[in-house]
């Protein structure tokens, strides 16, 4: 049992440590007035020590920073896409299920 608690233990610090390169790398691509404006902060130099990490930040402040990089939050137990597969995958199962063949196959497929 600890052997899986282990590896889950290490899954969560590689996402946590993946997640951490991809906020630093879009939060160093953003330009730093335009954090500054999404936390309501004239000047850049709260921004650029809240990026540095030589200052924190509330909450708030950090999911602003996040939408203003471009990127979202979501929950762990999602699957995210990027918005051209995501919108292939939508035209495909929407033909699909509108050939009521195909549809009761792949509805019915284990039972047949």
């Amino acid at each position: 049992m600890a052997e899986l608690s282990t590896s889950a233990e290490a899954s969560a610090s590689t996402r946590l440590q993946s997640g951490l390169q991809l906020i630093a790398k879009a939060l160093a691509g953003t330009p730093l007035d335009a954090l500054a404006h999404a936390i309501g902060k004239a000047e850049t130099t709260q921004v650029s020590r809240i990026r540095s990490g030589q200052l924190g930040a509330s909450v708030q402040d950090v999911a602003r920073l996040l939408y203003a990089a471009g990127l979202k939050v979501v929950p762990a137990d999602r699957v995210c896409v990027d918005a051209a597969t995501y919108q292939a995958m939508a035209t495909i199962a929407a033909r699909a299920m509108g050939n009521a063949e195909i549809a009761q196959k792949l509805t019915w497929d284990d039972q047949q």
